[in-house]
Protein backbone atom coordinates (compact mmCIF):
# COMPACT_ATOMS: atom_id res chain seq x y z
CA UNK A 1 0.00 0.00 0.00
CA UNK A 2 2.87 2.51 0.52
CA UNK A 3 4.21 1.76 -2.36
CA UNK A 4 0.98 2.06 -4.44
CA UNK A 5 1.02 6.04 -2.51
CA UNK A 6 4.50 6.68 -3.68
CA UNK A 7 4.15 5.64 -7.04
CA UNK A 8 0.91 7.62 -7.26
CA UNK A 9 2.67 10.69 -5.85
CA UNK A 10 5.93 10.35 -8.39
CA UNK A 11 3.22 10.13 -11.03
CA UNK A 12 1.11 12.76 -10.22
CA UNK A 13 4.13 15.38 -9.32
CA UNK A 14 5.99 14.00 -12.98
CA UNK A 15 2.28 15.54 -14.50
CA UNK A 16 2.63 18.59 -12.33
CA UNK A 17 6.34 19.36 -13.73
CA UNK A 18 5.11 18.55 -16.98
CA UNK A 19 2.36 21.41 -16.86
CA UNK A 20 4.38 24.31 -15.24
CA UNK A 21 7.75 23.63 -17.35
CA UNK A 22 5.66 22.77 -20.88
CA UNK A 23 6.85 25.74 -23.53
CA UNK A 24 7.87 27.62 -20.64
CA UNK A 25 9.31 30.26 -22.88
CA UNK A 26 7.04 31.00 -24.98
CA UNK A 27 3.99 30.88 -22.43
CA UNK A 28 5.82 33.17 -19.88
CA UNK A 29 4.84 36.59 -19.45
CA UNK A 30 7.52 39.15 -18.69
CA UNK A 31 5.58 42.38 -17.15
CA UNK A 32 6.43 45.04 -14.88
CA UNK A 33 6.38 43.16 -12.23
CA UNK A 34 9.47 40.90 -13.32
CA UNK A 35 10.89 43.71 -14.64
CA UNK A 36 11.40 44.99 -11.52
CA UNK A 37 12.46 41.65 -9.84
CA UNK A 38 15.40 41.70 -12.89
CA UNK A 39 16.68 44.80 -12.06
CA UNK A 40 16.67 44.06 -8.35
CA UNK A 41 18.27 40.99 -9.03
CA UNK A 42 20.78 43.02 -11.38
CA UNK A 43 21.77 45.96 -8.55
CA UNK A 44 22.32 42.52 -6.70
CA UNK A 45 24.50 40.30 -8.68
CA UNK A 46 26.06 42.94 -10.76
CA UNK A 47 26.44 46.34 -8.78
CA UNK A 48 26.76 44.64 -4.99
CA UNK A 49 23.32 47.10 -3.75
CA UNK A 50 21.51 45.24 -1.03
CA UNK A 51 18.18 46.20 -0.66
CA UNK A 52 16.47 46.49 2.57
CA UNK A 53 13.15 47.13 0.79
CA UNK A 54 11.10 45.18 -1.29
CA UNK A 55 8.52 46.28 -3.65
CA UNK A 56 5.84 48.77 -2.89
CA UNK A 57 2.53 47.58 -2.51
CA UNK A 58 1.00 49.71 -5.74
CA UNK A 59 -1.89 52.38 -3.87
CA UNK A 60 -0.83 51.88 -0.39
CA UNK A 61 2.40 53.37 0.57
CA UNK A 62 3.06 49.97 2.22
CA UNK A 63 7.13 48.51 1.34
CA UNK A 64 7.20 44.84 1.78
CA UNK A 65 10.11 42.76 2.27
CA UNK A 66 13.27 42.41 0.02
CA UNK A 67 13.46 38.56 0.30
CA UNK A 68 11.54 37.66 -2.50
CA UNK A 69 13.98 40.49 -4.89
CA UNK A 70 17.07 37.86 -3.10
CA UNK A 71 15.75 34.41 -4.08
CA UNK A 72 14.81 35.90 -7.64
CA UNK A 73 18.60 37.34 -7.80
CA UNK A 74 19.73 33.46 -6.95
CA UNK A 75 17.89 32.34 -10.36
CA UNK A 76 19.51 35.14 -12.27
CA UNK A 77 22.56 34.40 -11.04
CA UNK A 78 22.24 30.61 -11.86
CA UNK A 79 20.91 31.81 -15.34
CA UNK A 80 23.56 34.51 -16.11
CA UNK A 81 20.67 37.34 -15.97
CA UNK A 82 19.26 35.85 -19.37
CA UNK A 83 15.83 36.69 -18.53
CA UNK A 84 14.01 32.87 -18.56
CA UNK A 85 14.70 32.94 -15.12
CA UNK A 86 11.70 34.75 -14.74
CA UNK A 87 9.70 31.77 -15.74
CA UNK A 88 11.86 29.04 -14.06
CA UNK A 89 11.46 30.62 -10.90
CA UNK A 90 7.51 30.89 -11.26
CA UNK A 91 7.86 27.18 -12.08
CA UNK A 92 10.22 26.16 -9.00
CA UNK A 93 7.71 28.46 -6.80
CA UNK A 94 5.09 26.00 -7.80
CA UNK A 95 6.74 22.54 -6.91
CA UNK A 96 7.64 24.11 -3.46
CA UNK A 97 3.77 24.84 -3.30
CA UNK A 98 2.68 21.20 -4.24
CA UNK A 99 5.34 19.96 -1.96
CA UNK A 100 3.75 22.74 1.28
CA UNK A 101 0.49 21.44 0.31
CA UNK A 102 1.18 17.58 0.38
CA UNK A 103 2.69 18.06 3.57
CA UNK A 104 0.09 19.78 5.45
CA UNK A 105 -2.56 17.84 3.51
CA UNK A 106 -0.76 14.82 5.11
CA UNK A 107 -0.09 15.79 8.51
CA UNK A 108 -3.76 17.36 8.79
CA UNK A 109 -5.86 14.76 7.25
CA UNK A 110 -3.88 11.92 5.72
CA UNK A 111 -1.97 10.63 2.38
CA UNK A 112 -5.25 10.03 0.38
CA UNK A 113 -6.52 13.90 1.20
CA UNK A 114 -2.50 14.78 0.38
CA UNK A 115 -2.70 13.13 -2.80
CA UNK A 116 -6.53 14.00 -3.84
CA UNK A 117 -5.57 17.83 -3.22
CA UNK A 118 -2.30 17.56 -4.80
CA UNK A 119 -3.98 15.89 -8.10
CA UNK A 120 -6.55 18.68 -8.05
CA UNK A 121 -3.74 21.36 -7.63
CA UNK A 122 -1.59 19.64 -10.28
CA UNK A 123 -4.93 19.15 -13.06
CA UNK A 124 -6.39 22.87 -12.02
CA UNK A 125 -6.51 24.79 -15.74
CA UNK A 126 -6.29 28.32 -13.74
CA UNK A 127 -3.63 27.34 -11.59
CA UNK A 128 -1.58 26.15 -14.35
CA UNK A 129 -1.74 29.51 -15.94
CA UNK A 130 -1.59 32.03 -12.82
CA UNK A 131 1.57 30.10 -11.77
CA UNK A 132 3.25 30.73 -15.44
CA UNK A 133 3.48 34.35 -13.68
CA UNK A 134 6.78 34.83 -11.66
CA UNK A 135 5.89 37.47 -8.45
CA UNK A 136 6.50 37.19 -5.12
CA UNK A 137 2.46 36.83 -4.30
CA UNK A 138 2.73 33.04 -5.58
CA UNK A 139 4.37 32.75 -1.92
CA UNK A 140 0.75 33.72 -0.03
CA UNK A 141 -0.65 30.12 -0.54
CA UNK A 142 2.06 27.97 1.27
CA UNK A 143 2.97 30.57 3.58
CA UNK A 144 -0.31 30.33 4.89
CA UNK A 145 -1.00 26.76 4.43
CA UNK A 146 1.97 26.39 6.77
CA UNK A 147 0.62 29.16 9.00
CA UNK A 148 -2.38 27.51 9.73
CA UNK A 149 -1.30 23.97 10.24
CA UNK A 150 1.57 25.33 12.99
CA UNK A 151 -1.20 27.55 14.60
CA UNK A 152 -3.42 24.56 14.23
CA UNK A 153 0.09 22.51 16.05
CA UNK A 154 0.10 25.53 18.91
CA UNK A 155 -3.66 25.29 19.49
CA UNK A 156 -4.07 21.68 20.50
CA UNK A 157 -0.92 21.82 22.87
CA UNK A 158 2.00 21.46 20.85
CA UNK A 159 4.13 24.51 21.78
CA UNK A 160 7.00 23.74 19.78
CA UNK A 161 5.23 24.90 16.93
CA UNK A 162 5.56 28.17 18.26
CA UNK A 163 9.34 29.01 16.25
CA UNK A 164 7.67 27.41 13.02
CA UNK A 165 5.10 29.65 13.23
CA UNK A 166 6.66 32.88 14.11
CA UNK A 167 9.36 32.20 11.21
CA UNK A 168 6.60 32.12 8.53
CA UNK A 169 4.69 34.89 10.19
CA UNK A 170 7.58 37.01 9.14
CA UNK A 171 8.23 35.17 5.72
CA UNK A 172 4.58 36.47 5.06
CA UNK A 173 5.79 39.82 5.18
CA UNK A 174 7.73 39.34 2.11
CA UNK A 175 5.14 38.20 0.53
CA UNK A 176 2.23 40.68 0.10
CA UNK A 177 1.02 43.60 2.48
CA UNK A 178 -1.90 41.67 3.51
CA UNK A 179 0.17 39.69 5.38
CA UNK A 180 -0.35 42.45 7.98
CA UNK A 181 -3.57 40.77 9.38
CA UNK A 182 -2.00 37.07 10.13
CA UNK A 183 -0.15 38.57 13.63
CA UNK A 184 -3.69 39.79 14.87
CA UNK A 185 -5.59 36.32 13.62
CA UNK A 186 -2.75 34.71 15.25
CA UNK A 187 -2.96 36.29 18.62
CA UNK A 188 -7.07 35.99 18.52
CA UNK A 189 -7.09 32.09 17.96
CA UNK A 190 -4.03 31.79 20.70
CA UNK A 191 -6.24 34.17 23.00
CA UNK A 192 -9.50 31.94 23.16
CA UNK A 193 -7.48 28.74 24.17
Amino acid sequence: MKSKHSILLICLFVCFIFFRFYKLLSLASFNWDQLDYAWAAVRIISVHKFPLLGPQAKGSGMYIGPLYYYFAALFYYITGLNPIASPIIAACTSIINFGVLYYVSKNLFNKRTALLSCFIYTFSDFLIQSERVQWQVSFIAPVSLLIFYFLYKVITGESRYLIPLAICTGLAFHTHFTAIFFPIQIFSCILMI
